[in-house]
């Protein structure tokens, strides 16, 4: 489907009738979306975009007097009048429209922000250009949205290249474009059926594309229509890594036309676009009011790496199952052609940001010298690769074995712009370089389990990494030139999330990444064979009927044992466990036995009678004997052990170690009992 305004308005018409038949909700689709991508929580700090100048670039203008828009600030480019167009409308009110009786409960993302819209007309790359040239100059915008583009099929290569030069060269200026990926998801693209059909300037090497997700209502799957990179029939990426990210593009409500009071629900990457463009302006409110730098780099890499991992692919597998960090400390290198990094989390982009710039350890540049310190478990930083071994950032928290470390690294591709005309403009040499992820041991030259950089030989300008941890450790980032990058001297912008060991007398499994809210679903628990395991467990838990229902599964069949540990603190003598528990077959020749170490506390038999149900081990003690073994702030594995005598099955979830005095150990229980999440079985 072609791209253009026209194109786009078809397809929002299309599918905005099939969604409204069949999706009928109680509330207007822009509350449902606020939740699906945590809006309302960052909305909630406080920030409405104030002192942040937004582009908005597309062929018309929209309506200003809608009601929507009427007041808002807005101002126009050039004084050659275009027409305003329902599209242009539409996608302005969801960057900066103002709610109103006729909207309900609709408004924009980031309502004070300042609208510069420069409708170009014709669209060519020099009336682009022209345009750009004025965002970059009178206003200086530091984020312009493009819900427009160059098909992939449409005009010659070399037409298409000006466009994403241009957009690369704003970058260099410090100006971030986010675009439209496009809606041309089930055609033939360059790189095969549904593969390599980005518009241009979206598939620029500089810019943050973006997909859309839907159905409305949900919003956790890739649209149909939602173009993507290219890719070989297994997935595997075949050309640079786009799409970066998606966001809910499927009947998102906004203003519209004819009359200055209309409002609709259409679909496409156009409207998914909008809403990242309007949370990133949110983002550079925050950051300009603390002194963080708004670097463009540094805009892709916090929006990327804190992208929620549970949206699906078009066949509905989640991307922490399509790209998942194994048990061995393996970095899930890759990033889907359909979803980039995942689905835009307002809130979790805004922690991270927030969290602040911490510097590298150490810095190579022919000899050793250090850097500022340890680096914070979540932080960002902005700085020049090195040549050598690469800038070292160790944090200087100890890291909770079995959860995740997720960092992104990004960098621009440069433009020759010395002519004065742009059809002349060339690509600089392409920056090669590579993010690690390893255990930290003392030192730079105290490493061990090196995990490689992600995608290194598609020529790219990010890098994704997600590593599942092999044990409770300091661990160590690493940026680094690859040995055949032609330029050094790179800028780039690093971000990453971690999650510290808990000191605390409480210890609760419900994982890495906040949740359910986030990106891993299993609690943070590790796989792993040790002295009492024989077989071996499987790492997520899909529950037939509902895949997301549990974090971990165990399977087992003629008296093979399997099971699956994690490393606790026993702080006090007594303590209770709690989860839930559901087993595939209820009979009574399957039985889970609970363990510290090698210590045995207790069973849950498959009789029938608690099948998907909340179990406890409570004021279990240690004697002499056991406390000898286990000194006071020592780290043992709390394990769940499966025995079946047939094929069967066994989920659980929602673990709960809590270490506590006798007398407490049932008030501690009781506490629980009270907050525990529940889970639809």
């Amino acid at each position: 489907m072609n791209m253009s305004r026209s194109g786009a308005v078809v397809l929002c018409a299309g599918i905005a009738l099939s969604i409204g038949a069949s999706n009928a909700r109680a509330v207007d689709a822009l509350e449902a979306y606020l939740n699906s991508i945590r809006l309302n929580e960052l909305l909630a700090k406080g920030l409405d975009g104030t002192g942040v100048n937004v582009g908005h670039m597309e062929f018309d203008r929209p309506n200003a007097s809608h009601v929507a828009l009427a007041g808002q600030d807005i101002t126009f480019w050039g004084s050659t009048p275009v027409a305003t167009h329902p599209h242009e409308t539409g996608v302005a009110s969801l960057i900066i429209g103002k709610r109103t009786v006729e909207g309900g409960n609709f408004q924009g993302v980031a309502t004070k922000a300042s609208l510069w819209m420069s409708g170009m007309g014709t669209q060519t790359p020099a009336n682009y250009k022209a345009a750009m040239d004025w965002q970059l100059t009178a206003p200086k915008t530091t984020v312009v949205n493009n819900s427009w583009g160059q098909d992939w099929n449409v005009g010659t290569e070399a037409v298409r290249d000006r466009f994403r030069r241009i957009a690369d060269r704003a970058a260099m200026l410090g100006q971030l474009n986010v675009c439209a990926a496009g809606n041309e998801g089930q055609q033939a693209g360059t790189g095969g059926n549904k593969t390599g059909n980005l518009t241009n300037p979206a598939n620029a090497y500089n810019t943050l594309s973006v997909g859309a997700v839907g159905p409305a209502g949900n919003w956790n799957r890739v649209a149909d229509f939602s173009s993507v990179s290219a890719a070989d029939n297994d997935g595997n990426p075949t050309a640079r890594l786009k799409v970066d990210i998606v966001a809910p593009g499927v009947g998102i409500k906004q203003a519209s036309g004819p009359g200055n009071a209309a409002f609709a629900s259409p679909s496409g990457t156009s409207f998914a676009t909008p809403i990242t463009t309007g949370v990133i302006a949110l983002l550079q409110q925050h950051g300009m009011a603390k002194g963080f730098s708004i670097d463009p780099r540094l805009m892709r890499a916090i929006v990327m790496n804190s992208a929620n991992k549970t949206v699906e692919n078009r066949a509905g597998v989640r991307w922490d199952q399509q790209f998942a960090a194994q048990a061995n400390g393996v970095t899930a290198l890759r990033m889907s052609n359909e979803t980039g990094t995942g689905k835009l989390d307002a809130m979790e982009a805004y922690t991270q940001y927030d969290a602040g710039r911490s510097r590298a350890y150490t810095k190579f540049n022919g000899s050793n010298f250090p850097g500022s310190g340890f680096a914070k478990s979540t932080g960002w930083d902005v700085d020049v690769a090195t040549n050598g071994a690469g800038n070292v950032y160790v944090t200087e928290d100890v890291l909770r074995k079995g959860t995740y470390l997720t960092a992104t690294l990004t960098w621009n591709r440069d433009v020759d712009s010395t002519d004065a005309d742009e059809a002349n403009w060339t690509y600089k040499d392409l920056a090669q370089l590579d993010l690690g992820v390893r255990q930290y041991l003392g030192g730079p030259g105290g490493t061990t389990s090196t995990f490689g950089g992600n995608d290194a030989a598609l020529n790219g300008t990010s890098q994704h990494n997600v590593t599942k941890l092999l044990a409770r450790n300091q661990y160590t980032m690493f940026v680094a030139y690859r040995d055949t990058s032609p330029v050094s001297g790179t800028t780039y912008a690093l971000a990453w999330r971690a999650y510290a060991m808990n000191d605390h007398s409480v210890e609760a499994f419900n994982g890495g990444f906040d949740g359910d809210r986030g990106a891993y679903r299993d609690n943070g628990w590790f796989k792993e064979t040790n002295a009492i395991t024989y077989g071996q467990a499987v790492r997520e838990a899909w529950m037939p009927g509902n895949a997301d229902n549990w974090a971990m599964r165990m399977v087992s069949g003629l008296g093979i044992q399997g099971g699956i540990a994690q490393e606790v603190v026993r702080p006090l003598t007594f303590f209770v466990v709690t989860f839930d528990i559901a087993f595939g077959a209820a009979n009574f020749l399957s039985r889970v036995d609970v363990m510290l170490g090698n210590l045995f506390m207790g069973s849950v038999f498959a009789d029938g009678t608690n099948t998907q149900s909340f179990q406890f081990i409570s004021n279990f003690a240690l004697d002499a004997t056991q406390l000898a073994g286990l000194a006071p702030g020592s780290f043992v594995d709390l394990s769940f052990k499966f025995t079946s005598l047939d094929a069967n099955s066994v989920f659980i979830d929602n673990v709960q170690y809590v270490p506590s005095a006798p007398a407490f150990a049932l008030l501690g229980l009781g506490g629980l009992i009270a907050v525990r999440r529940r889970r639809a079985c």
